[in-house]
Protein backbone atom coordinates (compact mmCIF):
# COMPACT_ATOMS: atom_id res chain seq x y z
CA UNK A 1 0.00 0.00 0.00
CA UNK A 2 1.31 3.39 -1.01
CA UNK A 3 1.01 6.71 1.08
CA UNK A 4 0.32 9.92 -0.29
CA UNK A 5 1.87 12.47 1.19
CA UNK A 6 0.75 16.09 0.77
CA UNK A 7 2.16 19.61 2.12
CA UNK A 8 -0.40 19.49 4.61
CA UNK A 9 1.25 16.40 6.06
CA UNK A 10 4.69 17.10 6.11
CA UNK A 11 4.20 20.76 7.49
CA UNK A 12 2.07 19.08 10.26
CA UNK A 13 5.22 16.53 10.92
CA UNK A 14 7.48 19.93 10.86
CA UNK A 15 5.50 22.12 13.20
CA UNK A 16 5.37 19.13 15.74
CA UNK A 17 8.64 18.53 15.46
CA UNK A 18 9.48 21.84 16.03
CA UNK A 19 7.23 22.06 18.90
CA UNK A 20 9.26 19.31 20.58
CA UNK A 21 12.11 20.70 20.05
CA UNK A 22 11.15 23.57 21.64
CA UNK A 23 9.83 21.69 24.65
CA UNK A 24 13.26 19.47 24.81
CA UNK A 25 15.14 23.03 25.32
CA UNK A 26 13.01 24.65 27.80
CA UNK A 27 14.51 23.11 31.09
CA UNK A 28 13.12 23.63 34.64
CA UNK A 29 14.43 25.72 36.96
CA UNK A 30 17.98 24.33 38.34
CA UNK A 31 18.49 23.56 41.80
CA UNK A 32 20.25 26.90 42.45
CA UNK A 33 17.74 28.58 41.32
CA UNK A 34 15.09 26.76 43.55
CA UNK A 35 13.81 27.99 46.45
CA UNK A 36 15.08 27.60 50.05
CA UNK A 37 12.12 27.90 52.66
CA UNK A 38 10.41 31.05 50.83
CA UNK A 39 13.73 32.43 49.84
CA UNK A 40 13.89 32.38 46.09
CA UNK A 41 16.87 33.30 43.62
CA UNK A 42 18.15 36.67 43.37
CA UNK A 43 17.24 37.14 47.04
CA UNK A 44 19.13 37.81 50.48
CA UNK A 45 17.53 36.37 53.07
CA UNK A 46 17.19 36.61 56.56
CA UNK A 47 15.53 34.25 58.91
CA UNK A 48 15.11 34.90 62.95
CA UNK A 49 16.66 31.46 63.75
CA UNK A 50 20.17 29.76 63.23
CA UNK A 51 18.72 27.19 60.89
CA UNK A 52 16.55 29.31 57.91
CA UNK A 53 13.56 27.70 59.10
CA UNK A 54 9.92 28.90 57.99
CA UNK A 55 9.35 31.74 56.47
CA UNK A 56 11.90 34.96 56.11
CA UNK A 57 11.63 37.63 57.79
CA UNK A 58 13.06 40.22 55.50
CA UNK A 59 14.14 39.92 51.38
CA UNK A 60 16.91 41.89 50.18
CA UNK A 61 17.86 42.08 46.10
CA UNK A 62 18.76 45.75 45.57
CA UNK A 63 22.77 45.87 44.65
CA UNK A 64 24.02 49.25 46.84
CA UNK A 65 27.09 50.96 48.06
CA UNK A 66 26.11 51.62 51.50
CA UNK A 67 24.01 49.07 54.39
CA UNK A 68 20.27 48.45 54.25
CA UNK A 69 19.02 48.21 57.45
CA UNK A 70 17.54 44.80 59.18
CA UNK A 71 15.42 44.97 61.94
CA UNK A 72 17.96 43.90 64.90
CA UNK A 73 17.73 40.02 65.32
CA UNK A 74 19.33 37.40 67.33
CA UNK A 75 19.52 34.57 66.81
CA UNK A 76 19.49 35.08 62.69
CA UNK A 77 20.49 33.00 59.61
CA UNK A 78 21.21 34.81 56.29
CA UNK A 79 21.54 33.29 53.22
CA UNK A 80 22.62 34.83 49.53
CA UNK A 81 21.14 32.98 46.80
CA UNK A 82 22.55 35.05 44.25
CA UNK A 83 25.35 33.63 41.64
CA UNK A 84 27.74 36.40 40.89
CA UNK A 85 27.31 38.77 43.65
CA UNK A 86 28.59 38.68 47.76
CA UNK A 87 27.22 40.09 50.50
CA UNK A 88 27.71 41.68 53.40
CA UNK A 89 26.35 41.21 57.14
CA UNK A 90 26.72 43.65 59.34
CA UNK A 91 26.40 43.01 62.82
CA UNK A 92 27.19 44.09 66.74
CA UNK A 93 28.20 42.55 69.48
CA UNK A 94 28.57 45.14 72.84
CA UNK A 95 30.18 48.08 71.33
CA UNK A 96 31.93 45.84 68.74
CA UNK A 97 30.54 46.21 65.41
CA UNK A 98 31.62 43.22 62.55
CA UNK A 99 31.09 42.75 58.78
CA UNK A 100 31.17 39.22 56.99
CA UNK A 101 31.16 38.71 53.23
CA UNK A 102 29.31 35.71 51.62
CA UNK A 103 30.18 34.55 48.89
CA UNK A 104 27.67 33.75 46.35
CA UNK A 105 25.43 30.80 46.30
CA UNK A 106 26.77 30.53 49.85
CA UNK A 107 25.78 28.19 52.43
CA UNK A 108 23.54 29.26 55.44
CA UNK A 109 25.81 31.72 57.42
CA UNK A 110 24.07 31.93 61.28
CA UNK A 111 24.70 33.05 64.49
CA UNK A 112 23.76 31.47 67.57
CA UNK A 113 25.34 33.97 70.22
CA UNK A 114 22.65 36.25 71.55
CA UNK A 115 25.15 38.80 72.03
CA UNK A 116 25.48 38.95 68.09
CA UNK A 117 22.76 41.14 66.53
CA UNK A 118 22.37 41.38 62.56
CA UNK A 119 21.78 45.63 61.62
CA UNK A 120 22.91 45.36 57.97
CA UNK A 121 22.95 44.25 55.06
CA UNK A 122 24.65 45.20 51.47
CA UNK A 123 24.56 43.27 48.12
CA UNK A 124 28.00 43.82 46.30
CA UNK A 125 28.37 43.04 42.33
CA UNK A 126 31.26 41.87 43.23
CA UNK A 127 31.97 38.12 42.52
CA UNK A 128 34.46 37.51 45.13
CA UNK A 129 34.80 38.92 49.16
Amino acid sequence: MKMKVTKRGILGASAAAVAALTLNLTAPASPAQAAFNGCPYPYVCVWNNMAGEGAPVAMYRDITDYFQSVAPRSPFSVLNTRHDDVVYVRTVSGSNQTTVCLTSDAEIYNVMSGTTTITGIRISDNSHC
